[in-house]
């Protein structure tokens, strides 16, 4: 079996790294670059953490308040049971509130509902409300509206 030959740097590797060091390059040129002649992208970030570059440091008190800008693709947001994009789910989740909370476990926790018990065939569920619910227009949440919702989603 043949023996298995030691990867080399490329020459022009520690100039680039030269380069940085004396700002005459930045680190997404030197990373471009780098990885161009044939260094890893995790080498390449290595290299730019860990003393050719030196860190940014903190200089005095941080200025406090500014804006925060945040950019994102919305579709039509219409009626929440027919949406179809991750998108108009995150827009909806600040406005709405669902019956369970899915957790990353996957397991469904209540929100809205403090319990639900399904039927031993599975075709009849008992739901529990939490109470003191309000609509924004001052009704009180109840089943008519649980049951509305499920068969129109159902339908």
């Amino acid at each position: 079996m043949p023996k298995k030959e030691k990867p080399t740097l490329h020459p022009a590797i520690p100039e680039l790294a030269d380069q940085l060091s004396k700002g005459a390059i930045n680190r997404r040129e030197f990373v471009r670059t780098s990885t161009l002649l044939g260094l890893s992208a995790a080498a390449a970030y290595a290299m730019v953490g860990t003393g050719f570059v030196p860190r940014a440091l903190a200089q005095g008190t941080p200025k406090r308040g500014g804006n925060l800008r945040v950019g994102m693709a919305v579709k039509a947001i219409t009626d929440p049971a027919t949406y179809d994009w991750s998108e108009k789910g995150n827009v909806a989740r600040q406005i709405i509130e669902p019956l369970v909370q899915i957790g990353s476990d996957n397991i469904a926790r209540p929100h809205l509902l403090e319990s639900w018990q399904p039927s031993a065939d599975l075709k009849t569920w008992t739901v529990k409300l939490r109470k003191g619910v309000l609509w924004s227009n001052g009704d009180e949440f109840n089943t008519d509206d649980v049951a509305f919702n499920m068969e129109r989603w159902l339908d």
